[in-house]
């Protein structure tokens, strides 16, 4: 029985070892012509695939496209994860590079000067196999970043002239940042009148409520300390008047 065991774990880590080395058969290199991007910049792209299966390599090159990316001179394909495509047809042992383009615009300010990974390439033979490329690191450039008056840091600075308007991530509605944002969100604007902010006339209404009770409960006990005052002088009178009788 422990002989069998043995023999079948054999023929499992042989299987296993097997179907890995299949899945180094195909290599897929991604390089870039440079990792430093800026706006409006253009980067080329290479594909390389190594074919070390004994058998042709059929099938289609997918490499996606990353954000802000469009390839300018090949057309992209799907909607949810676009792509540029490359039906290939390798011979056994044999190499093949692929490029294309790739345009950046709207790079927005907050990733200036940030890392980001571009997504890899994918190769699905006609037998539905997979194999996927490395994946690169990029370092994104706004120029003339720091220029701008909304620096994205989650602090609202209105000495940069930061406000709601100009920077809705930093500055939130309802504070002090020399702006009547007047939007209703449960706060006063401390930058809005009364007839800007309708968040103001309601704590206004709110105020005059709570001034309201705040007067009829005084009332309410100086009238209970009157009539007890009344009271503890009434008490006297009525026993001397008891006694009398």
């Amino acid at each position: 029985m422990t002989k069998m065991f043995g023999i079948l774990l054999t023929v499992l880590l042989l299987i296993f070892s097997l179907s890995t080395v299949t899945a180094q058969e195909v290599g897929v290199q991604m390089r870039i012509s440079k990792t430093n991007i800026y706006e409006d910049d253009s980067i080329t792209v290479y594909l390389t695939v190594n074919n070390n299966l004994d058998q042709v390599l059929i099938g289609t090159l997918h490499d996606y496209i990353p954000q802000f990316a469009v390839p300018i001179d090949r057309i992209s394909t799907g909607e949810m994860a676009p792509s540029v495509d490359f039906d290939i047809e390798i011979p056994i042992g044999g190499t093949e590079t692929f490029s294309y383009i790739l345009g950046f615009s709207g790079i927005p300010i907050p990733l200036n000067g940030k890392r980001d990974i571009l997504p890899g390439a994918v190769i699905v033979t006609e037998d539905n196999k997979t194999y996927y490329s490395n994946t690169i690191e990029v370092i994104y450039h706004v120029p003339n970043a720091d220029d701008f008056e909304c620096n994205f840091n989650g602090e609202c600075e209105t000495t940069r002239g930061e406000n709601y308007d100009t920077c809705l991530t930093d500055c939130r509605s309802g504070i002090n940042d020399n702006y009547c944002d007047g939007k209703l969100d449960l706060k006063c604007d401390p930058d809005c009148d009364f007839n800007s902010d309708p968040d103001c006339a309601e704590d206004l209404q709110n105020s005059l409520t709570w001034i309201f009770v705040l007067v009829i409960i005084i009332v309410a006990i100086v009238a209970v300390l009157i009539l007890s005052t009344k009271r503890r002088h009434r008490k006297p009178a009525e026993i001397k008047r008891l006694k009398r009788m």
